[in-house]
């Protein structure tokens, strides 16, 4: 017979105690008390082994043994991966987030901020003409479906977002902001650090945007986020050197 222990294991009634480090099994006990030690596996609680014959579903290994064996197991995020769960990705409630950040940029204009457009606009000095209004929210969901699927280096894929959301141009004011903090939020989700136009590069910024709606080539602002970003690295890197 076996019989339950208060600490969770179980062995067989008239066995040797748990100090010898085995048990007697009832056919150990029939066939004159010959003791085999075959297959030893481990009691859940008291830690002593035990045969086959007294394996029940209470009976794993040592809680600190499984314990290390969770840590050791435990899939170990990347450093992308820690970075992204930090900032809420564009893909994931498109209007939401770009809205919100709209929001954010033009405090002063109740009425206007995190709204599409309802009149038609037009940019001046640009090649390129924004759609009408009616279509805006249409061509947003269709941006950010596009983006959520292509599998584009990051500081690409940030140039292209950009590009084609100051084109549809979908707020009355205040595009030019939202789409540069929508660019930034590209590149730190990607581990990237953010970047800032600097008002010597604004003709350079500009022809970028003309050169993709005229020429459909976007390497002039590929070129120039990758650039950016390549000097604020350089900087970082200066400071964790020391200046040296």
């Amino acid at each position: 017979m076996y019989q339950p222990l208060k600490s969770g294991g179980c062995f067989p009634t008239g066995s040797r105690s748990h100090n010898r480090g085995f048990h007697n099994t009832p056919r150990d006990i029939g066939s004159g008390g010959r003791r085999r030690r075959s297959c030893p596996r481990w009691c859940r609680r008291c830690r002593f082994r035990i045969f086959p014959q007294c394996r029940r579903d209470r009976l794993r290994r040592p809680a600190g043994r499984m314990r290390r064996l969770g840590r050791s197991s435990r899939r170990k995020r990347s450093y992308r991966e820690r970075v992204q769960s930090c900032y809420p990705p564009i893909a994931r409630g498109c209007g939401t987030i770009i809205k919100q950040i709209h929001t954010l940029v033009l405090m002063d204009r109740p009425e206007d901020r995190g709204v599409y457009r309802r009149i038609p606009v037009k940019i001046m000095g640009a090649y390129h003409t924004p759609p009408e209004p009616v279509v805006v929210p249409e061509q947003m969901e269709k941006l950010v479906k596009e983006f959520s699927k292509k599998k584009l280096h990051p500081i690409e894929s940030a140039a292209l977002f950009h590009l084609k959301f100051e084109g549809i141009h979908p707020f009355v004011d205040g595009n030019g902001r939202t789409g540069r903090l929508i660019l930034n939020l590209f590149l730190m989700q990607n581990g990237y650090p953010p970047i800032n136009v600097k008002f010597t590069d604004r003709k350079r910024y500009y022809e970028a945007f003309d050169s993709y709606y005229r020429d459909n080539d976007a390497g002039a602002m590929v070129q120039m986020v990758a650039e950016y970003v390549e000097e604020r690295l350089n900087n970082y890197a200066e400071l964790l050197s020391g200046g040296r």
